[in-house]
């Protein structure tokens, strides 16, 4: 089933307005200055977000992003898509014309996992292909934000597959051949699990997992500078991260620069060598 479809069903499980706090943007990040430090410490980053178990290599998303906010007040949709806006601004990636078919849905409803088990229902098919440990995080986690991808695979010219075939037409001990696409994107986000959070942060989680493929299980990310490691940091959720942090950042900037087809170790590597190297520059930086 097509996202647009998707997110008609979505909307009739879904209560409007949920009350979440507003915050400004204000991203403060400390960075360790050791450069071995850093480095381990990206290195590790990176192996986490992006531990995945459906495919062998990493993904992105390819064309124009197109978001639709279901469940939310009017009047707080700047708010979220300010958010996006500032990630994909990272990514590098250009917004698509306002009439443009919507390839990244962020649902807010009061029962995420009445609307998990809704869509699973609805559409079978969109979930036949995921792992059992991703489908444990989706329909049986009870997490306050959870999300999911439609993956495409392309050449690594962008030639698309024929009748369920990828045909490629080189050879190469380095490249793939195939590159793996992101053409649409679903966040939900439980309102009830949320409450507290401001929804500054709440938008900035969701923006950081609609433009990189992330790894549902963040625990392990409590003591690191990231978004992704907010609903598992102590103290109190008004005082979460209000917005992307530099690491944040850096990882979409470095996962949209490096190349695609290659082979998940090899594109982690990559991605950590790049992302490590901006992030040395930004602490080397005079501040102000």
């Amino acid at each position: 089933m097509r996202i647009k479809t998707l997110a008609i069903t979505a909307a009739l499980a879904l209560l409007p307005s949920p009350s979440l706090q507003a915050q400004e943007d204000i991203v403060v990040t400390a960075i360790p200055h050791a450069p071995a430090e850093l480095k381990k410490a990206v290195g590790n980053f990176v192996a986490r977000v992006g531990r995945l178990t459906e495919q062998a290599q990493m993904a992105r998303r390819l064309d124009d992003y197109c978001p639709r906010i279901i469940g939310l007040d009017e009047k707080y949709e700047p708010i979220v898509l300010n958010h996006i806006n500032q990630a994909a601004e990272a990514a590098g990636l250009p917004r698509a014309a306002p009439d443009c078919a919507r390839n990244l849905i962020i649902v807010f409803t009061r029962d995420g996992d009445a609307l998990t088990r809704e869509l699973r229902r609805a559409s079978p098919l969109t979930f036949r292909g995921i792992s059992p440990e991703k489908g444990r995080e989706l329909f049986d986690s009870g997490r306050p934000v959870r999300w999911f991808y439609t993956p495409r695979s392309t050449s690594k010219n962008g030639q698309s597959a024929v009748d369920g075939v990828l045909r490629t037409y080189s050879a190469s001990i380095i490249s793939t051949n195939i590159v793996i696409a992101l053409s649409g994107t679903v966040v939900i986000i439980d309102v009830s699990k949320t409450e507290g959070f401001p929804l500054s942060s709440v938008s900035a989680y969701a923006a950081m997992v609609s433009f990189a493929q992330v790894s549902g299980n963040q625990q392990i990310l409590r003591e690191t500078p990231t978004i992704l490691g907010m609903f598992n940091r102590q103290g109190p959720r008004k005082n979460a991260l209000p917005g992307l942090t530099q690491w944040d950042r850096a990882y979409l900037h470095s996962l949209y620069a490096i190349r695609m087809d290659r082979n998940s170790d090899q594109q982690r590597r990559a991605l950590s060598g790049m992302m490590s190297d901006e992030l040395a520059k930004l602490a080397d930086a005079p501040q102000n």
